[in-house]
């Protein structure tokens, strides 16, 4: 038996014999191999492992030397061109084989793999590193598979009849995730069957309380269905955990593409895993090129593990009417004859997978109506959603995704894009990317399209053009990918342009012509003479992010980016000449 790394909790080391005891090296070299048990299976290079952990080459060796002599050489293995450590070393594998494998014929015997994988965590997993930017989104996906676990358990438990234990499990359980729809109707289900039909409806109350708080939702569909059938003295649906079970992780047929220039967005992953382990749907808002799709897609591609079915993607650029909204995602999660609603939700029913609805902005009403039907079925399914305002369903989370941060990320995707295409960018160049940089905004579309450019024109040539007619300037045919919107900087702020009404285009034109921030009272005054009211006006356009809000202290002030004002005066301009 070969010795175990404990992931599921601090790092500790199990022996052989079963005793486990922590490590007790230098920080770096814990780091070190809990680094390469989030990697577990893969081979990580010697410079990653160094560029991660701040450590020279000759440092590291000397910590692999140090950690090899402790845990020895089954554990840390030397795999060219670095080191890995094996995933059947680790507990988290054991725990996600025991989760997501199952006789599904035999609850007993499911109920008995899940109690054993439960077992295994002995505290928040990772424990010690899970605020490490490189374990964090592990750390929460295997909080992830804990809580599905736990729920999984607790639909056991009421499939075999142990009602009072699954009550036990489920009380504390609900206090702690409050958020979670399926636990309170496990709840709601249990308590009725022991015979506490008064308790079940208070507590069904406490829910919908606290989501009126905290969201401004109601609580499911099925969950209210559920609390009507009590109060009638109707019998649920007798349980089976089958109606919930997650199937045998199979990844999804969609392939997720990963963008190679996502740089500098490891807090906005972080931050949007967290969230989503508090509701069913995000939807990820923000101005045109800002990098909504890519943050979507390198998410759903680290977390699709953490979802018995996969991450799928529903590529909604080219849908037109609730038809082709309703076949695309369909045809994303595997059905592709599909012609309602009820088809689809009834094909989600016992799927837990993560589904990502990208570019839905142009058909919000129709996404809005296929995503009332996923979030209403039996099944576990969870919605990111981009859109550049939010498609609003009840109990919808979003997340404004910013420009880049002022750190670097920007000037390395500009660097590492213009390398790509032959162009040495020395060190002495760097204030001048820095400059350019800056002057786009930090927008990740805008950096990549300025650097493509770096194939015709000098960088000091670049600079200046870009002072004069940045839209101009930022195109390429070239781009990847057939969603012509994004070919050029201007097609894609034209596509948020044309979805405003008469009034909200005058508006932001006028304010692409003030300089600066503004107050809401000066905001109002550009708006004063449109007839309808300037707060709703103002209001939409920060809603189709047009404009930024801002509110520290009493006062709230309104900025437009750079890039979004220089198509603004153009768009003026033209409207004077006309």
């Amino acid at each position: 038996m070969l010795p175990r790394l404990r992931l599921l909790g601090p790092v500790e080391i199990e022996s052989a014999l079963g005793q486990s005891e922590r490590l007790s090296h230098s920080a770096p070299q814990r780091r070190l191999l809990a680094l390469l048990a989030v990697h577990r299976g893969s081979v990580v290079s010697s410079q990653r492992l160094c560029d991660l952990l701040d450590l020279s080459p000759g440092a590291l060796r000397t910590a692999i030397s140090r950690l090899r002599a402790s845990v020895g050489g089954d554990v840390l293995v030397t795999a060219a061109p670095g080191y890995m450590v094996p995933a059947d070393v680790c507990d988290a594998t054991l725990a996600e084989r025991l989760i997501d494998t199952r006789d599904e014929d035999s609850p007993a015997g499911a109920l008995e793999h899940l109690c054993t994988a439960l077992a295994l965590w002995h505290g928040p997993s990772l424990a010690e590193f899970a605020d490490e930017s490189w374990a964090h989104l592990e750390a929460h996906r295997l909080d992830g598979l804990r809580i599905r676990g736990e729920i999984l358990r607790a639909e056991f438990l009421i499939e075999l009849g142990e009602v009072s234990r699954a009550i036990d499990y489920l009380e504390p359980f609900v206090e702690e995730h409050p958020l979670r729809d399926r636990p309170h109707r496990l709840l709601m289900e249990a308590l009725h069957r022991d015979g506490r039909s008064s308790e079940a409806l208070r507590s069904f109350h406490r829910y919908r309380a606290y989501l009126a708080e905290t969201t401004g939702a109601e609580p499911s569909i099925a969950a209210q269905l559920l609390e009507k059938a009590i109060v009638t003295g109707q019998a649920p649906e007798p349980h089976t955990a089958g109606r919930y079970r997650l199937l045998r992780r199979q990844v999804s047929t969609e392939t997720v593409a990963v963008s190679d220039w996502l740089i500098g967005r490891e807090a906005e992953l972080n931050e949007i895993g967290a969230l989503l382990a508090q509701t069913a749907m995000l939807t990820l808002t923000g101005v045109a090129g800002v990098g909504k799709t890519r943050l979507a897609y390198e998410f759903a591609n680290n977390a699709a593990a953490g979802f018995a079915n996969g991450a799928s993607v529903a590529e909604l650029a080219d849908a037109e009417d609730f038809a082709s909204v309703l076949t695309i995602v369909a045809s994303s999660l595997g059905q592709r004859c599909t012609s309602t609603l009820s088809e689809l939700a009834n094909h989600v029913a016992n799927r837990e997978c993560l589904l990502v609805l990208d570019n839905c902005e142009h058909v919000l009403n129709e996404v809005a109506d296929v995503c009332r039907a996923l979030l209403d079925s039996p099944g576990a399914i969870t919605l990111l959603a981009t859109s550049r305002e939010r498609v609003g369903v009840a109990g919808e989370w979003t997340y404004r995704v910013r420009p880049l941060r002022d750190d670097g990320s920007a000037e390395a995707i500009f660097t590492k894009r213009a390398r790509s295409l032959g162009i040495v960018i020395t060190p002495h160049d760097l204030p001048l990317v820095a400059n350019i940089c800056a002057g786009l905004d930090r927008l990740p579309l805008a950096i990549e399209l300025a650097a493509s450019m770096t194939r015709l024109l000098s960088l000091k040539e670049l600079a200046k053009r870009l002072d004069q007619r940045p839209l101009d300037v930022l195109q390429n045919s070239r781009r990847s990918g057939n969603v012509t919107r994004h070919r050029t900087l201007r097609s894609a702020i034209d596509s948020s342009y044309q979805a405003l009404d008469e009034e909200q285009q005058i508006l932001f034109q006028r304010i692409s012509a003030a300089r600066g921030e503004l107050t809401l009272a000066e905001a109002e005054l550009l708006a004063a003479d449109l007839p309808t009211s300037a707060i709703q006006l103002i209001g939409a356009l920060v809603d189709h992010s047009l404009l930024s809000a801002e509110t520290a202290g009493k006062h709230t002030t309104f900025t437009m980016l750079q890039t979004l004002r220089a198509y603004g005066l153009d768009r003026l301009a033209a409207t004077v000449a006309e």
